[in-house]
């Protein structure tokens, strides 16, 4: 939608810019004491003071040196639309040019502010006595200024908001335009007009709804303080009412001129604080905003256009406009629209409640270049106050393309604006009322540790996962801490488990201004972005492939090696559920678009987010929050979709390794109980009996070359104990063969040695498992409390060991390279 050109110019900030740099003691609200400083704040870059005088208009110097020519702005508060502030706007222009002063104005819907360039400061007390001479001057049908007046209204006239709609977003934002179709209004031909006109000027142009404000050296400050003291002739009256909207509002219009590029949503929010509306603005409007990133991941990504933050004389006004993509003809907007404003409007409402201090004000006052444009803003502040108390109203105003909306129905039916208007209202009330979607939560305090943790994830893990996508949602993982490598608000990782696939986020203070809460949300915001609005490239999925196909040669060895053809034998049609990182094939084949759906599909199933804190329970709830906040609205999110596992197929298979594979390679594997379930513990200790430089299995190769080691794969859905054998080519059988002659003799051969041996090694993990934070924070994910481990008798090691490592249970691949 169409806005003119000085839109919003009372804005403090515009989106797209991100916050200035320069840092200030924001403008004094305390009530004044006249003749007296209201406010004298000294910051890094300029002093700013505020003073108010008797029958004067609010004064606020700001000193600062090597503007070329220094500035003086009177802004006016007018509460009477645009159409009379634009008139009202060029009689003071006239009059004042009339009077020997090269002023300018800026106008907006309710307000406009009077600028000059002032290279002689003894000319300020003139100047204050010609704008008051102009204010309280009578304006009389024919009078020359109204010629001005009447074409500054006809420009105004000859360039309307694209509907009606927009007006109540203009009212929130100040955004200078009228309606189509408007009355003609014409001061310079009109005795009634002129007349209006005048009437408008009685109630406006005194010093009540008026300020003043100087830029420049402290010495033409100080000059411009004695002018106005010096000045004569104000007239007096109360500040302006600036009417709080009644209620929400929404709506939808056709525009022809949007073409096929999408629909447009503005949202406008009043707000009783306009430091708030400041500060939400330059975080909403950042780069790399949540705003910005979160809708980019919708599944139809919609971006922003603009941000703008406004101070209104009571509270402010957060304004966005996004756009959407195209979309085909006959295809309804509304819907997507609905689902990509209620985002929005979180957004929105998330930065307000955090925006905090009243900073802003100062800051931008300082940092505008201009220095026409620092003492508008200087001006305007001091005449903005917060609206305590007033509830926030929102206006959201849906423009479509013509060929998006619905056709009209035969026989009288609405228009197309109509009945587009009517489903956008319905689908952003539903969208609107829909429960937040939050994250399972599972926070501890670990009060006094150097780092906070944050653990996001979805405990489907590879679930879903089938034979042609095994290792899809590992890779998409590893894709989303890479498009946030740089990102440096902490330290990220990629979690790939084959029960959860998720982010792992952790970071210590960055110095000793930051604060417990500020540190958990940079930690979990910085996982949450991470998992839920990673911006994906070509170049990213590339780097996560390569990174994917690396960890599984480390772990299977080149290409894979025989998991390739273990796998899917142990785990029918789900291999990932042994190895989370899925078949070599299936991972080096995948594209940015297979890597993308992965996301977005773990992100539509349930989500859980452990905290270890290390400061106090406020701590985790803030970082728990502000996972939450990304989680986009739409339905209710679905439950893991696993399908029931099928039995693995004991036997042997043969296997391929690349041609330059050094070793030959076997994998002999046996079912084994899920974590929890009896017998674990069991198989947990027959593993550790086999590995190792003194474990059964270092001493099994009496009469093959080779040599061989033990781990548990699979989690829940495929648990395995899996021993891995590597050999020369020629002796890869022999090999094997000794290590299954050694299993059947294990239920009578194992020891009481073994057997302790096995258990010293276990509790040593369990120790060091402890000592990791990291090890805490993923077992306070799963739900994982630690126990008291007690040794099982000998007898019981022994019956475990010959029932699950018989022969008839062993799946057997070797691999040999081609």
């Amino acid at each position: 939608m169409r806005l003119p050109a000085n839109r919003a110019a009372l804005a403090v900030l515009t989106a797209a810019l991100g916050a200035c740099g320069g840092m200030a003691s924001p403008i004094g609200t305390g009530a004044p004491i006249a003749g007296q400083p209201v406010a004298a704040r000294e910051g890094a870059v300029g002093r700013i003071e505020v003073r108010q005088l008797d029958a004067r208009p609010r004064l606020t110097l700001v000193s600062r040196d090597g503007d070329p020519t220094p500035a003086i702005v009177a802004a006016v508060a007018t509460d009477l639309g645009p159409v009379l502030t634009t008139a009202l706007a060029a009689t003071v222009e006239a009059r004042l040019v009339a009077a020997g002063f090269a002023v300018d104005t800026r106008v907006d819907a309710s307000a406009f502010r009077v600028r000059l360039l002032l290279a002689d400061p003894a000319r300020a007390a003139a100047f204050f006595t010609a704008v008051a001479q102009a204010f309280a001057r009578p304006i009389a049908p024919g009078s020359p200024e109204l010629t001005l007046a009447s074409s500054r209204l006809l420009a105004l006239e000859r360039n309307p908001f694209d509907a009606a709609e927009i007006v109540a977003v203009a009212a929130c934002t100040g955004a200078l335009g009228v309606a189509p179709g408007a009355r003609r209004v014409d001061p310079a031909r009109s005795a009634d007009d002129a007349r209006a006109l005048e009437i408008a000027r009685a109630e406006a142009l005194h010093s009540g709804r008026t300020a003043i404000a100087a830029v420049g050296p402290a010495s033409f400050t100080a000059a411009v303080a004695a002018g106005l003291a010096a000045s004569q002739g104000w007239p007096v009256g109360d500040a302006a009412r600036d009417a709080w909207p009644i209620a929400d509002t929404s709506g939808a219009f056709t525009a022809p001129s949007f073409d096929h590029r999408g629909a447009r949503v503005t949202l406008a929010v009043r707000t009783a604080d306009p430091q708030a509306a400041a500060a939400a603005a330059e975080h909403l409007g950042a780069a790399d905003s949540p705003l910005v990133a979160r809708l980019h991941a919708l599944a139809q990504p919609w971006r922003v256009l603009d941000v703008s933050g406004v101070a209104r004389p009571r509270g402010g006004c957060v304004s966005v406009t996004i756009e959407g993509p195209a979309r085909p003809n006959g295809a309804a907007i509304e819907p997507v629209a609905a689902q990509a404003s209620a985002l929005v409007r979180a957004e929105i409402t998330s930065e307000l409640s955090l925006a905090a201090g009243s900073s802003v004000s100062g800051r931008q006052i300082l940092t505008a270049a201009d220095p026409r444009e620092a003492a508008a803003r200087a001006a305007w502040w001091s005449l903005s106050t917060p609206a305590p108390g007033s509830p926030s109203a929102w206006a959201i105003v849906l423009g479509v393309p013509a060929a998006s909306t619905v056709p009209p129905r035969v026989g009288a039916p609405p228009s197309a604006a109509e009945v587009s208007a009517s489903r956008f209202q319905q689908a952003l009330a539903q969208s609107v009322a829909a429960p937040a979607p939050t994250a399972e939560r599972r926070v501890a305090v670990e009060r006094g540790q150097g780092e906070l943790w944050v653990l996001l994830a979805s405990p489907c893990g590879v679930a879903e996962e089938r034979l042609d996508d095994a290792g899809l949602g590992a890779t998409a993982m590893i894709a989303a801490v890479e498009a946030r490598r740089h990102d440096g608000a902490a330290e990220l990782e990629p979690w790939i488990t084959e029960g959860g696939l998720g982010v792992l986020a952790h970071a210590s203070f960055r110095d000793d201004r930051e604060t417990p809460i500020e540190l958990a949300r940079r930690v979990a915001g910085a996982a949450a972005h991470a998992l839920a609005a990673p911006v994906l490239t070509t170049e990213i999925a590339a780097a996560a492939r390569a990174t994917s196909l690396d960890l599984l040669a480390r772990a299977e060895g080149p290409e894979g090696g025989a998991s390739t053809a273990f796998a899917p034998v142990f785990a029918p049609d789900h291999p990932s559920w042994l190895e989370p990182l899925g078949l070599w094939s299936k991972v080096a084949s995948s594209a940015l678009e297979d890597i993308r759906l992965h996301q977005q599909m773990l992100l539509s199933g349930p989500l859980r987010v452990a905290v270890l804190a290390n400061a106090d329970a406020a701590q985790a709830q803030a970082a728990a929050d502000a996972v939450d906040r990304w989680l986009t609205p739409g339905p209710a999110r679905r439950a893991c979709a696993a399908s029931a596992p099928l039995p693995a197929r004991p036997g042997r298979y043969e296997g391929h390794l690349p041609t330059e594979a050094p070793l030959a390679r076997a994998m002999i594997g046996a079912v084994i109980p899920a974590p929890g379930a009896p017998g674990r513990d069991l198989a947990e200790l027959a593993r550790l009996a086999l590995d190792g430089d003194h474990g059964l299995l270092a001493g099994a190769f009496q009469q093959a070359a080779g040599r061989a080691s033990a781990r548990i794969l699979g989690g829940s859905r495929a648990p395995a104990l899996v021993i891995d054998v590597r050999a020369p080519a020629d002796g890869l059988t022999a090999a094997v063969t000794e290590v299954k002659l050694m299993l059947a003799h294990l239920a009578q051969a194992a020891t009481d040695a073994d057997l302790d041996r096995a258990f010293a090694e276990q509790a040593r993990l369990d120790r060091d498992g402890r000592s990791d934070p990291r090890s805490r924070l993923v077992d306070l994910w799963a739900g994982r409390a630690p126990v008291a481990r007690v040794k099982p008798p000998l007898a019981a090691f022994r019956a475990f060991l010959g029932q699950a490592l018989a022969d008839a249970a062993l799946i057997v691949v070797e691999a040999r390279p081609e």
